[in-house]
Parts: structure tokens; C-alpha cells; sequence
């Protein structure tokens, strides 16, 4: 990957639960290292307070039923159309009860840090 993304590209966004898991793993980190060994430029994982999905259920963190409070999670991956592709078709046989959206995404701006970011401090000064 280069370090230059601007333009149209795609965005997947990934609406698991946190409990959810796939071979004993936890499916948000295996999604994420799996973006990350496809080189794809970023992916995010946003945990929601509240939620419900096909099941009907709401999952939110003021209750507590069952085993855990199994609160819904979304990743979001954004790359070029071939990337996103090859990604989805790699973790697609780990999404059993997910939900997987897409749309065209418009990058305005990218780009790493060059170094780490000092709290209270913009742009250097």
C-alpha cells in the first residue's frame, strides 16, 4: 500500500456482535488483522452501546442477560474496488450471522503521522 489515497473507493462496514467468534477466535480481531495482512489502507472497529439485529434481540449495556452483554460492533474497511474484493471473499466463511453493507466512499484526505500526536497539540504547534 502505498501511502496516497484520494478519490472513489469502497467501504464495507461489517455489523458483528463482540461476543461473536470464528475457530475459538474473536471475529472483530481476526477481521482487522485479516485487513491489515491485505494491505488495505485502514479499518475501524467501532463498539455500539445498543442494538439489534435478525434476531430481534436488543443487545445493549444496561442489561445483562445470559453470559455476557454481547454488544453489537461495526468495522468499517475502505480500499480500492480489486482489495475489497479479495478481502470479502477471504472473511466471508467467517461471517455466519453478520451483516455486511456497502458504498462508494469519497477519500477528501489521508494520511499517517509521522510521528505520535501530543495531547492538547495541533499541527505542531
Amino acid at each position: 500500500m502505498n501511502g496516497s489515497l484520494s478519490g472513489e473507493h469502497r467501504m464495507l462496514r461489517i455489523h458483528i456482535g463482540e461476543e461473536d467468534k470464528y475457530q475459538r477466535k474473536h471475529l472483530s480481531q481476526l477481521i482487522l488483522q485479516k485487513a491489515r495482512e491485505a494491505g488495505l489502507p485502514g479499518c475501524t472497529l467501532m463498539k455500539g452501546m445498543a442494538g439489534f439485529g435478525k434476531g430481534r434481540r436488543v443487545h445493549n449495556e444496561m442489561q445483562m442477560e445470559g453470559a455476557g452483554w454481547d454488544l453489537p460492533i461495526v468495522i468499517e474497511v475502505v480500499g480500492v474496488s480489486c482489495s475489497i474484493d479479495r478481502f470479502l471473499k477471504e472473511v466471508e466463511p467467517m461471517l455466519g450471522g453478520t451483516l455486511v453493507t456497502e458504498e462508494r466512499a469519497l477519500v477528501h484526505h489521508y494520511s499517517g503521522r509521522s510521528e505520535p500526536a501530543v495531547k492538547g497539540e495541533k499541527n505542531g504547534t
